[in-house]
């Protein structure tokens, strides 16, 4: 690909006007804030995720894969 003045932005889009790419970062950040501020605001909705029982689970569940092998 030739250099143009578009060259700040990544040279593959280099077809595409600043203003579109500019205006595409700004749509992903606002997704991202916006995902996390939904998960922030469920965590303090309901509480923190109950934590699983770590040594139980392991002894009621044991691994098979070493008797397949």
């Amino acid at each position: 690909m030739r250099a143009t003045p578009h060259t700040r932005t990544a040279m593959h889009y280099a077809h595409v006007s600043d203003s579109v790419v500019e205006s595409m970062l700004v749509m992903l950040v606002g997704l991202i804030v916006l995902y996390v501020g939904f998960a922030v605001y469920l965590r303090w909705k309901h509480g923190p995720a109950p934590k699983r029982k770590t040594d139980e689970g392991r002894k009621r569940h044991p691994k098979t894969s070493r008797r397949k092998r």
